[in-house]
């Protein structure tokens, strides 16, 4: 089923490369809530719609432009609770490095990356949430990998934990895997 989505924009402005700006948005209740058994947290929507506020900065690391670092924060807020339920605000941030890449075929790349990943996420209020069972610290470390054939790029990591610190009884995976493939227009 579709979950909740997301409608954002960025500017990037701030400098003539383009290497800083904001992101900004809104997340709208279009996933389904309703699901019998399963808490508010971990279904495929929320019933709110949230704001959604980032900034972001990268910059090159060394004279040759092969090594780039980079940082972002990302914060979520729920505008009104909906049903008994409203999910905890939200802070991500990340911070990292990666290699230009090393180049095969005419447009092709394959470069490796490394990020540092920290979220602070508050419980759930409402009657309808599990409150004592949400909210969390977390700090991993996420090695990936990201392969660009020009228009078509292909991103992948494992995130390992650091740092947990769950409110309650909550499942904790001893890594995730994350792929993300997108297409430029």
């Amino acid at each position: 089923a579709l979950g909740d989505v997301r409608l954002m924009g960025m500017y990037t402005g701030f400098s003539d490369d383009m290497s800083s700006g904001i992101e900004f948005g809104l997340k709208f209740a279009t996933g389904d809530y309703t699901y019998s058994g399963i808490d508010r947290d971990t279904s495929i929507g929320t019933g709110t719609t949230n704001l959604l506020l980032g900034a972001f900065y990268q910059h090159n690391l060394d004279a040759e432009n092969l090594w780039t670092g980079f940082g972002q924060v990302h914060y979520d807020r729920a505008f009104a609770s909906h049903a008994g339920y409203r999910p905890g605000n939200e802070l991500d941030a990340a911070a990292g490095v990666y290699y230009g890449g090393w180049q095969f075929g005419r447009k092709n790349t394959l470069a490796p990356v490394l990020q540092l990943l920290v979220s602070d996420r508050l419980r759930d209020t409402g009657v309808e949430a599990a409150n004592g069972d949400s909210g969390y610290l977390r700090v991993l470390v996420a090695p990936g990998l990201e392969l660009d054939f020009g228009k078509v790029r292909f991103y992948g990591d494992v995130e390992f934990p650091v740092y947990q610190d769950v409110n309650g009884q909550q499942l904790v995976a001893p890594r995730q895997y994350k792929l993300i493939a997108s297409y430029s227009f």
